[in-house]
């Protein structure tokens, strides 16, 4: 009995363990494409974005630079928050601020390839045609984006939760 117990708490600290080490993961991942953006490095925030078959190369890196012409022009400033990450399977969603304020207003959404988190190509969408995810991540961003409202519903409501990430 006690063996048992024991090994369900190895069990529940374990998975307590990589959970967080997930959630550290995604916000370096979303930390490092601000930094690119926030720098001008198209190259370095391209890698760190998720591709898919249907979006053309040329296309992303369209989208990206309008991203760091937006942080060039003061229009997009991301604020990270340590308490809004939430991980399910392959896929996260982040709470974020993008304004001058802090204010906890959009998603992020990213997904682990190859073991690497990259943040979705339009950033605060999954559903964009050119997309390609399986039914299990299609449910598991159709869960995160029901959870992003609960978190920012909760940061808005406690200005003292909103931990800003460095």
């Amino acid at each position: 009995m006690k063996t048992t117990i024991a090994l369900i708490v190895f069990l529940a600290a374990a998975t307590m363990a990589l959970a967080q080490d997930s959630e550290q993961a995604v916000l370096a991942c979303l930390k490092n494409y601000r930094e690119a953006v926030k720098a001008g490095d198209t190259d370095k925030a391209v890698a760190l974005t998720a591709t898919f078959p249907k979006l053309p190369a040329a296309r992303l890196r369209q989208s990206t630079q309008e991203f760091i012409d937006q942080a060039k022009a003061g229009n997009l400033r991301i604020w990270l928050y340590s308490s809004s990450v939430n991980v399910l399977e392959n896929c996260a969603v982040v709470v974020f601020g993008d304004g001058e304020k802090p204010a906890p207003d959009d998603p992020a959404y990213l997904i682990q390839r190859d073991g690497q988190w990259k943040v979705l190509p339009d950033l605060t969408s999954w559903e964009r045609e050119y997309m390609e995810f399986s039914a299990d991540e299609r449910r598991a961003f159709a869960q995160l984006r029901e959870t992003y409202k609960q978190v920012k519903k909760r940061l808005r409501a406690n200005p003292a939760a909103r931990t800003e990430v460095e």
